[in-house]
This record gives C-alpha cells, structure tokens and sequence, in this order.
C-alpha cells in the first residue's frame, strides 16, 4: 500500500493491530519498552526500532497502545518522545484508552511541531482486532477523517466521530467501560442470586441471552459459566484503571455513579485477594464469595 505506520505499544492489543496492520499490506515500524516484544512482528517484516523517536520517522501514520496516562505522556513528550520527532502533517491514532486531558495534553504539543492527533480508542478484545472486527470511537479535527478512514476499515466494522476535540473520544470510551463492567456486575450479582436460589445457572442464561444477549453479554457470562478468568481478556488491574477514571469524569462533570463506584471496590477485592491479572469476569468471585458460596 505504500503507506508507513509506527505502532508503539505492543501488549496483547498493540500486537493484535499491528499483526493486522502487516496482514492488511501496510508498512510498519514498530517500538516496545520490552523489545522481545517486537521479535514476531519483525521476523514477518516489520522493522523494529529502538525508542519512540526513531520508531516515528518517516511514518505517516502513528499508533499508540498504551497502558495508560503515564505510559502515553511519557513516550510522547519525554526524553526520546516521539511528539517533537514526528514529520510535519502526520496523524498520531491514539487509540489507548487514558483520560482525555492526557489525549488534549500530547495534541497540543504535537501541534507545535506541525503533527496531529485523533484519539480512537477501540472497542473489543485483542482477538476482534486480529479479525479487523474493532469499533472505534474516534475525535479530532474533522478534516483529517477522510485520511484516517482506510486504517479505521482495515481495524475495525464500524467508526463513529465524535467531534474536533480529541477528548471527546476518551470520554465516550470511559463511558462505554463504565456501561461494560455495570453490565458484567449485574450479571455477576443474577447468577450469583441464582445459584443461591438452586436455579440452574445454565438454563438461567440461556433464557436471559434471548432478552439481553449481545457479544459482551454472551462472552462474559460464557466466562463466567466455565469459570475461565484465565489468560484474561480485559484484567481487573486494567478495568481498575479504567473505572477510576470514568469516576474522575463523574466527579469533574458532577454526575453520580454509583453503581461505578460499587464496582471500583469490588474490582480492589479482586486486587486485594492477589487476582490483579484474572479477567474482569472474576467480579462474579466478589459476589459468589459474599454471598458464602465459596
């Protein structure tokens, strides 16, 4: 295709893309703090780079995905950062999901050296984006969607733009979570009320899928079922993050949650109780051993 993009951050999600990205015919450069990392994606042709500012030349696109607000400004604006060695007129996706005032933060130092930002943090798991099958949640300059638009295609099943400030993306993907993981609780807390009730969990979500079914649902409470919480698809340490920080929103924006704040504690139980890497499915342990049933 002709056309180069740096990926920096190379967890389960960053591999996920960029695995898709080779797969799609792009040309990658990429750059992980742990370089054995990179090793699958350079032996298939990537070109692995040595810190953030080298991985960003010549690329006209460049992707984050990265842990969270700390990890983001220091790989764009710390020593090495890739902000200021950025080409002129190249778009950064950041597609991590952080605060939006860390998006509005790296934007505005980009654009002191003549580069952009559009925040698309993604929904879905790094096996949905393997199969381009992520939706994005996308916010910048509106005159830069037509450019982003071949990279969302071969990403993702659908996009929507939220608007010129790159913050608004981050919001709506905090919101998105907190909707998430309310769902997951409440599933956690019925099967949990269930199976005290000698209900058959089983049947018990076989007929609520006919009402509620969607591929969260289903997922999370096949999970929850099988009692697989691991390798984890979303872990507790990364669903504490994320809930924190939609709860900061709240409290900025003078909006309760509390359900949200219900399942930031159960989401510390699980840390506390040394499951920091279980999937975020386990809150069905925080309920099932309050209830005494194990």
């Amino acid at each position: 295709m002709g056309t180069t993009i740096a990926v920096i951050g190379l967890g389960r999600m960053g591999q996920s893309i960029a695995e898709r990205l080779l797969a799609s015919g792009y040309t990658l450069r990429v750059y992980n703090r742990t370089a054995s990392k990179a090793q699958s994606l350079v032996e298939r042709g990537a070109q692995g780079c040595a810190n953030p500012a080298e991985a960003v030349r010549g690329a006209e696109f460049v992707i984050t995905m990265l842990a969270d607000d700390q990890a983001l400004r220091e790989t764009a604006l710390g020593e090495q950062g890739f902000a200021a060695a950025m080409e002129r007129g190249t778009i950064h996706l950041s597609m991590s999901t952080v605060s939006p005032e860390a998006n509005r933060a790296v934007a505005a130092a980009q654009r002191e050296h003549g580069s952009e930002l559009v925040a698309a943090p993604v929904l879905g798991r790094p096996d949905v984006a393997a199969a381009g099958q992520l939706v994005l949640l996308a916010a910048g300059s509106r005159a830069l969607e037509a450019r982003c638009r071949p990279l969302f295609e071969a990403l993702g099943r659908s996009y929507t733009w939220f608007g010129d400030d790159p913050g608004l993306a981050n919001a709506a993907k905090l919101t998105f979570n907190f909707l998430l993981m309310s769902i997951v609780e409440s599933l956690a807390e019925a099967f949990t009320l269930a199976e005290k009730q000698g209900v058959d969990r089983a049947k018990f979500f076989e007929a609520a899928r006919l009402m509620f079914g969607s591929p969260s649902f289903d997922g999370y409470g096949k999970r929850m079922l099988a009692g697989t919480f691991q390798p984890a698809g979303f872990t507790a340490t990364l669903a504490l993050k994320d809930i924190s920080l939609a709860l900061a929103l709240a409290q900025e924006a003078r909006a309760p949650l509390p359900l949200g704040s219900l399942i930031r504690d159960h989401l510390l139980t699980l840390l506390a109780r040394g499951r920091d890497n279980w999937d975020m499915g386990a809150l069905l342990q925080v309920d099932r051993e309050s209830a005494g049933l194990s």
